[in-house]
């Protein structure tokens, strides 16, 4: 089930309906994207609910308790972060079975040099830590402490990256939309980072919090090969 599907289904079981009039994908990504909020209308689930009807039907459900009325009939639901790392552990494990259209690809030349540099990037920080700690074995994405995670630039990253299983892959558009957010999103968390982390990702006075953020930088690795592939590039780990 992908995030969308999720929030349909949390959505209706709330209000005790069966269905609900479906959303707009461009609407999630881009609430996606920049908070962990979603925005809902009570009139796109049963035209018989009032707002207020709606709203106090949301906060009886554990899931929405946390979810705020505003003055014009739409709810603000805060998502919790485990829900997002939820997904992107699902998006690393189905990644292998998306199917992107070429034509749906079309990145100019400037787009397409933030995603390699984005690429080598996450190479170099993976060969920084492998010389810092040779010995030292990686976890995977289920093996992660995800939650440890405390910095909001990379949270905000999980989220882009999720966003992915709410694309429609055969519009253009939205595919590139979300490739420019996703680079944007990468950098951010880049030169964002503290002093005293190495290459923007790894904290030596924290390393199981590092890991976990490697563990996220390997989906959105294995992403970015997706992307190449499709595209008939190469991947290349440094630029020169």
């Amino acid at each position: 089930m992908n995030i969308r599907d999720f929030y349909i289904n949390c959505i209706r079981d709330a209000l005790g309906i069966s269905s609900v009039v479906d959303f707009s994908v461009k609407f999630f990504y881009e609430l996606g994207r920049a908070e962990s909020n979603v925005a809902i209308k009570a009139a796109d689930f049963n035209p018989n609910f009032s707002s207020q009807n709606c709203f106090e039907k949301f906060r009886a459900s554990s899931e929405f308790s946390n979810s705020q009325f505003l003055d014009n009939g739409m709810f603000i639901w805060i998502v919790p972060d485990i829900i997002w790392y939820n997904h992107l552990i699902i998006l690393n494990d189905e990644l292998d079975f998306f199917k992107i259209p070429k034509d749906s690809l079309n990145l100019n030349e400037d787009d397409l040099f933030e995603l390699r540099y984005v690429y080598a990037r996450i190479c170099s920080v993976f060969r920084h830590y492998n010389k810092r700690f040779p010995a030292d074995s990686l976890n995977s994405i289920h093996e992660a402490n995800l939650h440890l995670i405390s910095r909001q630039d990379i949270i905000r990253l999980v989220r882009t990256m999720v966003a992915f299983t709410l694309l429609d892959l055969k519009k253009r558009n939205q595919v590139n939309v979300y490739i420019r957010g996703l680079s944007e999103s990468f950098n951010k968390a880049w030169s964002e980072s503290l002093p005293h982390e190495e290459l923007g990702f790894i904290t030596l006075a924290n390393i199981t919090e590092t890991k976990s953020r490697l563990a996220v930088l390997n989906v959105l690795k294995r992403m970015l090969l997706k992307f190449f592939k499709t595209l008939g590039v190469d991947a290349q780990e440094e630029l020169v």
